[in-house]
Formats: structure tokens, sequence, C-alpha cells
């Protein structure tokens, strides 16, 4: 993400002006064993991370006791980034992550 986040700053084009999210597809559950697969067979796949880095979204840092979000809502979060409303267009997506839009 570091080499990422260093790259997009040091393009004229995209530094200041560009921002980036990260989510894994599927989390690695709770089990102490090595992991390897996910799916029914992990229970807690199911949660994952996502970090969003860019200049207009507000540093919350690591948050663990706030609503949950999910992988639905992300769709709605990055057409909200761009200010269209994917959830008139897509009734059953998820509402866009509201704390991490520029407002």
């Amino acid at each position: 993400m570091k080499a990422l986040w260093d790259l997009a700053q040091s393009l004229p084009e995209y530094r200041a002006n560009t921002t980036l999210i990260f989510l894994p597809d599927h989390g690695r559950g709770k089990a102490p064993h090595k992991w390897k697969d996910h799916g029914q067979k992990i229970p807690d796949s199911k949660y994952i991370w996502i970090a969003f880095l860019g200049p207009d979204t507000r540093a919350l840092g690591e948050r663990t006791r706030i609503h949950a979000v999910t992988q639905g809502q992300i769709a709605a979060t990055l057409a909200a980034f761009f200010g269209e409303d994917y959830v008139s267009a897509v009734p059953k997506a998820g509402n866009p992550i509201a704390d991490v839009i520029p407002h």
C-alpha cells in the first residue's frame, strides 16, 4: 500500500488528487490454524478490512466500535466519490460508507 501511495504522490497528475481504496476479497477468520481457504469451512472469513487513503478522506485510523460495513457498500461508496447515486440505480446495493465520503 505504501509503495502505491508513494507512486501516486510522485506523479504530478495523481498527487493530492487520488484516493486509493484497499480491501481483500475475503477474510481469514479467527481460527488459529494455518489459513489456506475461506467460505463455509472457515467461520468469520466474511469479515474483511477496508482502507481509504486520499487527500479528501478523513484520517480515521483503525476503527473497531462502529456499525458494520460490508463489501456490498463499496460500489455505492466509489460512485459517491464521483458525485453519483449508485443506490438509485441499484436499489439492492448497500449505502455508501458515509464516514469516508468527502463533504
